[in-house]
């Protein structure tokens, strides 16, 4: 399927909006807290990582997706650092392609070339790091960083039993922030089935099954800390270099 001409425009002046998917329930780690609003340096994480977009002037809309059943949670939040009036609340949905589609409903009336994706537990943005993507993103379609496998993968079978271990150096895990040209996502999502939005997690795979583009990825030299990895033993958080 194709979705349209890629724009190759790579200056900062096309109009840039974030959206930070925090619908996430902490089912996965057990946590009765959802990860994005425990507290690191006396903020909410969640805060945080609105902070770190917030300095970036060419950034236009910041869209926060929270899980809907904690809209006083997530306001409460945002209170405890005056940014309930700085971003763009919207409810998130079952998963979280439907939640991201939730914000890209969003920015529908007025949407902008560009839209940065990134998980809202992960505080640390550095600069560098979100400059690249939107420039990548520009002349590719969709752009975000990977970092390479440590542990071993393994595959099993529906009844836990060993079928392959695979070559760790032929892969990588995704990270955000990642970027698109607004459009094309959007198209992306539209064409998207109802295996995508149930059991699908990387955008950037949905851009290239349903648009026909093949995104840029680059390595990181480091991973980018989720607030997990971000608390030192003393409650200390790592700075954003």
């Amino acid at each position: 399927a194709y979705c349209g001409s890629i724009k190759k425009a790579v200056t900062m002046d096309s109009v840039v909006s974030v959206i930070l998917p925090a619908a996430g329930t902490g089912e996965r780690m057990k946590m009765k807290t959802p990860k994005q609003f425990c507290e690191v340096q006396g903020k909410p994480v969640i805060c945080h990582t609105i902070g770190a977009f917030l300095q970036y002037s060419w950034i236009s809309e910041i869209v926060v997706v929270y899980p809907p059943d904690k809209y006083s949670l997530v306001v409460s939040a945002l209170n405890t650092a005056d940014l309930l009036g700085k971003v763009t609340l919207v409810s998130g949905g079952a998963t979280r392609h439907m939640s991201i589609m939730n914000g890209m409903k969003q920015l529908e009336q007025d949407p902008p070339d560009i839209v940065i994706i990134h998980d809202v537990v992960r505080p640390i943005v550095p600069k560098h790091v979100l400059e690249e993507v939107v420039r990548e993103a520009k002349l590719h379609g969709g752009a975000g960083p990977v970092v390479p496998l440590v542990s071993t993968v393994l595959k099993i079978d529906d009844k836990g039993f060993l079928e392959e271990a695979l070559d760790r150096s032929r892969y990588v895990a995704s990270e955000t922030p990642q970027a698109f040209q607004y459009p094309l996502l959007m198209k992306a999502y539209q064409r998207s089935t109802e295996e995508d939005y149930t059991n699908g997690t990387e955008c950037l795979a949905l851009l290239h099954r349903h648009c026909g583009v093949t995104p840029r990825h680059w390595p990181l030299t480091h991973k980018l800390l989720s607030h997990t990895q971000t608390q030192h033993p003393s409650g200390g958080v790592m700075g954003n270099s």
